[in-house]
């Protein structure tokens, strides 16, 4: 018994050296959420009749579809135009950012005429994971206790919820205001955890997370104020 015993710690000790909470965060939801968005079926939103607003103005178009079809599931692939693009812009928002940088590693490993939604999602995925291990580190450091892996895997069913991730194949911009949110208020969290001994790279995040959210959507503007004060 005292040996079961004093493997258990060992173990438990290994595990806390080896493994911080917020790796085991990020590695849950890439166990979990992974296979969900990138392997067939591909999961995601389908279009509410918005998408127009995203993708025709950075040069994407959708297959011919039937009306219930096109409404009621998601598109896995679009058409990248191969002529000019007429279409202006008509409103501005970050979440153009991250399109024309996903048609950019789309046209650079797999087609330059075809889009495929993954990558789109695989940009918002990665950022994801990075927005959730610094949310990790800010409320679980400096201590490795069990609460600390407790409070990594209650982050991971809160903001790990496939409900959410499913927008990461779509183009809505909610991944966009949710993801630059995360890494705002972790950045904040840090500041006043006091951990680190610069403090300008957290007040940049911040900054720049900020303009990203406000930015991601009209609907923000109004929130401006908030982050201000």
């Amino acid at each position: 018994m005292n040996q079961l015993r004093t493997s258990y710690w060992r173990g438990l000790n290994w595990f806390k050296r080896h493994v911080s909470p917020a790796a085991l965060a990020v590695v849950l939801c890439m166990l979990i959420a992974g296979p969900y968005l990138f392997f067939a079926p591909i999961h995601g939103y389908a279009d509410n009749g918005d998408f127009w607003r995203a993708i025709y103005p950075n040069g994407i178009y959708p297959f011919k579809q039937t009306r219930a079809g096109y409404f009621s599931y998601v598109a896995p692939q679009y058409h990248i135009m191969q002529y000019f693009n007429a279409n202006k812009m008509l409103v501005y928002s970050s979440q153009t950012l991250f399109i024309r940088f996903a048609v950019l590693l789309n046209q650079a490993f797999y087609s330059k005429t075809l889009f495929d939604i993954r990558f789109l999602g695989g940009i918002y995925f990665v950022l994801f994971l990075g927005a959730l291990y610094m949310l990790t580190v800010a409320l679980t450091t400096p201590q490795r206790r069990v609460r600390s892996y407790f409070i990594a895997v209650m982050l991971v069913v809160v903001f790990g919820d496939t409900a959410l991730m499913l927008y990461f194949n779509s183009f809505f911009a909610e991944p966009v205001g949710y993801i630059a949110l995360l890494y705002a208020v972790a950045a904040w969290l840090l500041v006043s955890r006091k951990q680190y001994r610069h403090k300008w790279p957290l007040l940049l995040t911040y900054l720049l997370n900020v303009i990203i959210f406000i930015t991601s959507k009209q609907q923000n503007a109004p929130i401006a104020l908030s982050f201000m004060l």
